[in-house]
């Protein structure tokens, strides 16, 4: 596979140079990295948002004028504080989105990815195509990335490789096997990217409470000399044609070393 500029994908190079496949993402060590927030001291969403860019760096609201994002007191996994989003029914036209990002990131490719969130759906409606994290290359092309949503029927977690620019498979939990997301109670989502272009050396890892639910092999970078910048949380896109969804995120952490 050779080097690419790739312009269409809206790629971020490495170092400027083009290089051979994956040569490039072994020269290097990333130093070590590890940010957390939990929505504490904050009495409105902006409060999370400043200038230095510390903690939250944007907000999405975005196909509903119903969407929205708060701070609540309740529930809460940890503290005083969680994160409310609520996200209307997608209207078959534009996303419904409402969630809050994490941008000035790097992870590029032969590097790892964590992330550990607490997540609370409220209500018993169907959760079909409801997405809960993405990590992207924000700003370009469309921002490709991966990202975690549910599926299967109803609140069956899975990651596909939303607006990449070449084939990547969704990883998927085994045939009769699912183990469905709880409503109306707190969940730990752990995720974990092995970051690669090669469809054999990229890997999905996703743990729901402690049991491991998604692992196999897949492409996790559109390209190799593409970096992931940004990740977001909450309801990041409500496809769910007939329902609204209100979530809750608590306790979020993002890593390049191991969670678990």
């Amino acid at each position: 596979m050779r080097c690419r500029a790739l312009a269409a994908a809206g790629a971020l190079l490495v170092g400027g140079a083009c290089a051979s496949p994956h040569l490039e993402c072994t020269a290097g060590v990333a130093a070590p990295f590890r940010w957390t927030d939990g929505f504490e001291d904050a009495a409105v969403v902006n409060d999370l948002l400043p200038a230095d860019e510390s903690r939250w760096t944007s907000t999405q609201l975005q196909g509903n004028a119903e969407n929205a994002l708060s701070i609540v007191s309740a529930p809460v996994h940890g503290g005083t504080s969680s994160l409310r989003t609520h996200a209307g029914a997608y209207d078959g036209f534009t996303a419904s989105k409402a969630d809050v990002g994490k941008g000035g990131l790097s992870f590029g490719c032969e590097q790892d990815f964590w992330a550990s969130v607490w997540l609370f759906i409220e209500g018993n409606a169907n959760t079909e195509n409801l997405f809960l994290l993405d990590v992207e290359v924000a700003n370009n092309s469309g921002s490709p990335g991966r990202r975690v949503y549910l599926t299967g029927g109803d609140a069956v977690l899975a990651c596909d490789a939303g607006k990449f620019p070449v084939a990547a498979s969704t990883v998927r939990q085994p045939r009769g096997q699912e183990k469905s997301l709880a409503k109306n109670q707190w969940t730990h989502l752990e995720l974990h990217l092995h970051l690669s272009d090669d469809e054999t050396r990229g890997l999905v890892e996703a743990w729901q409470d402690d049991v491991k639910v998604l692992d196999a092999n897949s492409r996790t970078l559109p390209l190799n000399d593409v970096r992931f910048d940004r990740v977001q949380v909450g309801l990041t896109a409500n496809g769910n044609t007939a329902q609204p969804h209100t979530l809750f995120v608590d306790d979020v952490t993002i890593s390049n070393q191991a969670l678990r």
